[in-house]
């Protein structure tokens, strides 16, 4: 049996970026005779202060690897030495712009701290692996690191269209929604306007929110709560999936959005001012790009609604795409035979 030891900034179960980066790999890989564990960052380290060393129980899991991955964490000088001592293949794996973060960006000292860390990590590893094209042009930019292209993935028996959406219901009404966590509904407010300018001119339109609380906006929708596990079965009641982004952001740019995958791979037509790295999979044949404006969004919207025969070629490609692309199976054995050629 292989074993791949994957330090990360979590657990699968509760960390979405390692589920969909390796967890999710699990049981595919079990049959093919390999083993992922996980050491959340954590509870690598055992103490504190300015040189910690790691713990008992995690240098356990890493000397018996073999193969070591650290997913995104910019670990100290004094740690990758550490891990770099056990003599094992070590791979480094991003998926978001990590140098960066989500709103207020780091102080000026901390980018410095974290970007000696990040050319010390990927140029000091056997291989670099990233989730898509924009992450690895600003890799080599930032570093010169070449890194391999490993792209998001879903498990498309579970994402998968419901066939009475795949073309219009018999009530004709059009289903409209967003799914999110509450940190990004303020993207969906900038929306409103637009949103009900179009319900007004379109009668048959109907909008949703799903998210883990109500956004409490000044629209006509519906708020369906999130629950664990009720994700897929709201996105396969949409026809029109909203993707608002925030392109001022240098964080959002790097990130791979992976609410526009699961909208194509349920049969859904994305709609948002794509950007950044979402360009990797969406496009005007797979969905509609708006510009910032609010009157793209109404035109956006009733354009699709309006159009039963361009709501089914964006929905067939759409599909396409995903199944060529973002397979879970395609996607984990390409992952599995770049991680396989490292352990030799």
């Amino acid at each position: 049996m292989t074993t791949i030891a994957v330090i990360c900034p979590g657990l699968p179960e509760r960390t979405p970026s390692t589920h969909y980066r390796f967890g999710q790999y699990r049981d595919l890989w079990r049959e093919q005779g390999v083993e992922l564990t996980f050491v959340p960052k954590q509870e690598l380290l055992a103490g504190a202060g300015a040189w910690p060393s790691i713990a008992p129980q995690a240098m356990d899991v890493l000397e018996k690897a073999d193969v070591i991955v650290n997913q995104k964490c910019l670990l100290s000088s004094h740690l990758f030495r550490q891990i770099k001592r056990l003599g094992k293949p070590l791979v480094f794996d991003f998926d978001d712009l990590i140098w960066h973060r989500a709103g207020n960006d780091y102080s000026l000292p901390t980018k410095w701290k974290l970007a000696r860390r990040l050319a010390l990590w990927t140029n000091g590893v056997d291989q670099v692996i990233c989730a898509n094209t924009y992450l690895q042009a600003a890799l080599l930019k930032k570093t010169g690191a070449a890194s391999v292209v490993v792209p998001m993935s879903l498990d498309l028996d579970l994402w998968c269209p419901k066939s009475d959406r795949l073309g219009l219901v018999e009530d004709g009404l059009f289903q409209v929604g967003w799914t999110g966590s509450p940190e990004y509904h303020w993207l969906l407010r900038k929306l409103v306007p637009a949103l009900r300018q179009a319900q007004q001119q379109e009668p048959l339109l109907r909008f949703s929110i799903h998210s883990g609380v109500d956004p409490q906006l000044d629209l006509d929708y519906a708020f369906v709560p999130w629950q664990k596990g009720n994700e897929p079965d709201y996105v396969k009641s949409l026809d029109i999936g909203l993707l608002p982004m925030d392109p001022d952001s240098i964080f959002s740019l790097g990130k791979s959005p992976i609410k526009g995958l699961q909208y194509l791979a349920c049969g859904v037509v994305p709609v948002g001012n794509f950007c950044g790295a979402s360009l990797d999979f969406l496009r005007p044949s797979n969905g509609l790009i708006v510009d910032q404006f609010l009157q793209g969004w109404v035109d956006a919207i009733l354009s699709v609604s309006r159009d039963p025969r361009r709501q089914m070629e964006l929905k067939a490609q759409g599909l396409a795409d995903v199944h060529l692309l973002s397979d879970r199976r395609r996607v984990g054995e390409s992952l599995l035979r770049l991680l396989l050629v490292e352990a030799g």
